[in-house]
């Protein structure tokens, strides 16, 4: 800190130096005065010798002008300096006379300033003054509590005074600067020490004074104080009363209103709060009145449910009036609002618990402490604990600890340390998920969700979730890697047009970089790409229209494209759910080649086929005349008109008999495969004896039968039975079927021939008992010209047996042919018993 003493010592020297020693300003005035005197001299020299038009005359005659200047300047100078030392000894001849008054003086302003200091460090008291914006500080700071110590730390009074006080003596001291309006505040520093502020002005300066407070002084600003702050909690305290919407009093002792909030004063009907003041305006009943003022006056609160009639309606208020030393004061609250909520509420909660009793997901709640409030039914099932003990209320520490013990919690290295991470609480205030894996092979998922009343905790049971999400990764991956592998080029597009998903076979079919169709193109880019292997503007605008069309009905697009280079692709687009539409590419060069080589081959054997069967019939009827004429000649020879033959020519007759009549059926048959080939044949319908037509079949190979010794039976259907058909075809069928038998019986077999009635239709079968069919023959056996060996070793020419299944099939029936090898053979014609269409049925 500065010397005070120093300064003000300083100060009073100045000012006496100034005014007895004035000696500067007086040498000051003399060197200007001949310095002045010389230059005057210099400037009133002849100046002609100078200019040379005249030549000087007299004492300068022969000096020029320089050597004249310089004479003046000297000239000059030794005037000045004689002035000079004039003045310096009048000068120190005053000195000497006011040093020695000045010193004494001195001596006595020096014990008036010891007296002065002396008396203001006595005082707790600190002066400040400004000079402008400089401040000078005096007095003893260390006297006073709460000061700095160093005069910067006292001048920023913010620093130790309180802040309202701070800025108070701020504004005053700002109008005494201005105004120079003098002030007395009383202040308070930070530690509490009250004190006195006196502004002032002074010789233009202003002075701050601060003093320690008097006792007087402290207890005056202590009650004024106190007084300030109560008044404004006051009124604070009733601009909050009154803007609370419950009705509000205050009553004096003697049970009369002092004063009311405007909830009160609308409640008991009042113009305003003055008006219920001063008419008394009760709130309540004199019975509850009575109530209030019998507790107040036992200097005890009044807390309790009371009715209080609003608009003629009794309603359920919570009144609390508490006295103090002046009366008491009251609040009503209405509770029908909080009533209606309560039981809202109420309800609320059942629903609510019911409701989490239905959910699947686990449920429990927890308050600050970790003690479980509320749990579902989900809850105790999903750890299978027990409900009475749940309702308890556990710690969730506790609930841990039996889990662990049943082995239905993860299993730690150390338990203790994961029970403790476990029941940390959440300082980020954000839910936090876990994954558990329990030993008995479950996935739980935990979300613990904080909230400001604990902790709200939701178990969901993930195991299928996370199987069934392994099994669609899984596929996903196979499903992909199949894509990618796929010949066929696919592509999947969104309702936008937007490429979504590609395999490198459709970048390889259109020849587009892989690296562009990464980037999601559009339907017209893929198109502008692709549009130099195919142009076909048609091809594409009804693909485009397939993949951006957006309705209920979409279509699948089907189009064959064959490119300019020979390739041949079918395209096929399938619209799928959500809009995506799965577009694919199928490269059908070779099996269209191969198509088209199999069509000219259909072709080409249609025709031949066709040549063929015209070729047979026309063959068949070329043979059939020359035959006919073969056989008439054969018998005409066999007769004895034509002459008695011997006994060998008698045999070749028989053979050429038997020979052209075998003939003669060959070719009847071939005609008959002919005619039913083309479609001409018309069966001749009409009502057939089943027992006449087997008969008939029987009597045209009794001949075979005998020359081979081989039996045959008959067994027709018992009863009265009919069936529609064409009688000869029918036993041309059966005809036929006895043929192929006795040629695969050996002697002394039996053939059996049965007819039977199923329902509604009508069931020939032959039944052989020669060697049977081998399994590799069962399945040619109906086909033209194909033949396998008889029980005698002879072949026939394979016609029988496919004109038995073409006339069964005419009459809308079938053939079954069954075998076991060397057991026999069964064939089973089955006949509709009536023809829905007679006719052409070719």
């Amino acid at each position: 800190m500065p010397d005070h003493s120093r300064m003000i010592r300083d100060s009073v020297y100045r000012r006496f130096l100034q005014r007895h020693f004035p000696f500067s300003n007086q040498l000051k005035r003399s060197i200007f005065s001949s310095t002045s005197l010389v230059a005057l001299m210099a400037s009133t020299l002849p100046v002609t010798a100078a200019t040379g038009d005249t030549p000087p005359t007299g004492l300068f005659e022969n000096m020029g002008s320089v050597n004249l200047a310089g004479l003046a300047i000297i000239g000059g100078l030794t005037l000045a300096i004689s002035g000079l030392g004039a003045v310096f000894v009048k000068n120190r001849r005053r000195s000497r006379l006011q040093s020695r008054s000045g010193n004494a003086e001195v001596i006595k302003l020096r014990a008036a300033l010891d007296r002065a200091e002396s008396m203001i460090a006595a005082q707790s008291a600190v002066n400040i003054v400004w000079d402008g914006d400089e401040a000078d500080v005096f007095g003893n700071p260390a006297l006073i509590d709460g000061f700095p110590e160093t005069d910067a730390g006292i001048v920023a009074y913010h620093g130790w005074l309180e802040i309202s006080d701070a800025e108070t003596l701020a504004k005053r001291l700002e109008t005494l600067q201005d105004n120079g309006a003098t002030f007395i505040l009383d202040l308070v520093t930070k530690t509490g020490t009250p004190l006195v502020a006196e502004g002032l002005t002074t010789g233009g300066r202003v002075l701050l004074s601060l003093r320690s407070a008097t006792k007087t002084e402290q207890k005056n600003a202590s009650l004024e104080h106190r007084c300030s702050v109560l008044e404004r909690e006051v009124e604070a305290s009733r601009a909050l009363l009154s803007k609370i919407p419950a009705p509000v009093w205050i009553s004096n002792p003697e049970d009369n209103l002092d004063w009311v909030n405007p909830a009160y004063a609308a409640i008991v009907g009042a113009e305003d709060q003055q008006d219920a003041v001063s008419a008394s305006r009760n709130l309540f009943t004199a019975d509850i009145q009575s109530r209030i003022s019998q507790a107040t006056g036992e200097d005890q609160s009044f807390a309790d449910t009371v009715p209080i009639e609003i608009s003629g309606r009794a309603l359920a208020y919570d009144v609390l009036a508490v006295p103090f030393s002046r009366g008491v004061i009251g609040l009503a609250r209405d509770t029908s609002e909080r009533d209606a909520l309560r039981s809202n509420l109420g309800r609320l909660v059942e629903v609510y618990a019911r409701t989490m009793d239905q959910v699947e997901t686990a449920v429990a709640s927890f308050d600050v402490d970790g003690n479980l409030e509320f749990f579902n039914s989900s809850f105790a099932r999903l750890w299978n604990l027990d409900k009475t003990w749940l309702e308890k209320k556990p710690h969730l520490g506790a609930i841990y600890d039996r889990l662990w013990e049943d082995g239905r919690l993860p299993e730690p290295d150390n338990y203790r340390k994961w029970k403790k991470r476990q029941l940390e609480p959440n300082d980020d205030h954000e839910s936090q998920e876990q994954l558990w894996h329990l030993p008995s092979g479950q996935s739980i998922r935990i979300l613990a969700g904080p909230h400001p009343y604990g902790t709200i905790y939701l178990y969901d049971d993930v195991t299928g979730q996370l199987k069934l999400e392994n099994q669609n990764n899984t596929l996903s991956n196979i499903q992909r890697e199949t894509i990618d592998n796929l010949q066929e080029g696919a592509a999947l597009f969104s309702s936008s047009g937007k490429l979504q998903l590609f395999n490198p076979a459709f970048a390889r079919i259109w020849d587009i970089a892989p690296d562009k169709l990464e980037g999601e193109p559009h339907i017209e880019k893929i198109v502008g790409w692709a549009h130099d292997l195919h142009e076909d503007k048609a091809f594409w605008n009804g693909l485009r229209g397939t993949i951006t069309t957006l309705g209920e009905v979409r279509k699948n697009f089907e189009a064959r494209i064959e490119r300019p280079d020979g390739s041949v692709f079918d395209c096929k687009a399938v619209p799928l759910p959500g809009g995506s539409t799965l577009v694919t590419f199928a490269d059908v060069t070779d099996s269209f080649r191969a198509e088209q080589a199999l069509k000219d081959r259909n072709r080409a054997l249609e025709e031949a086929d066709e040549i063929k069967s015209r070729f047979v019939q026309h063959v068949s009827y070329v043979l059939r005349a020359p035959l006919n004429t073969i056989i008439g000649y054969a018998d005409l020879l066999a007769l004895p008109v034509s002459g008695k033959l011997n006994k060998q020519q008698g045999e070749y007759t028989d053979h050429i008999q038997t020979a052209t009549n075998a003939l003669l059926a060959i070719v009847d048959d071939i005609l008959d495969l002919a005619t039913i080939d083309a479609g001409s044949m018309e069966l001749d319908l009409s009502s057939a004896d089943p027992e006449s037509v087997m008969a008939a079949a029987a009597a045209g190979v009794q001949d075979r039968y005998r020359q081979a010794d081989v039996g045959l039976k008959i067994e027709a259907p018992e009863g009265d039975v009919s069936f529609t058909a064409d009688r000869k075809r029918v036993q041309q069928v059966l005809f036929n079927l006895l043929a192929n038998a006795v040629e695969h019986s050996s002697k002394g077999d039996e053939v059996l021939v049965r007819c039977i009635r199923q329902e509604n239709f009508l069931i020939f079968s032959v039944t052989d008992q020669g060697p049977g069919i081998a399994p590799r023959a069962m399945s040619m056996i109906f086909q033209k010209f194909e033949t396998y060996p008889s029980g005698q070793g002879h072949r026939g020419p394979g016609l029988g047996l496919a004109i038995v299944k073409d006339l069964v099939e005419l009459h809308g029936g079938e053939v079954v042919v069954n075998s076991v090898p060397g057991k026999g053979a069964t064939f089973t014609c089955k006949f509709p018993l009536t023809q829905k269409d007679p006719g052409l049925k070719g």
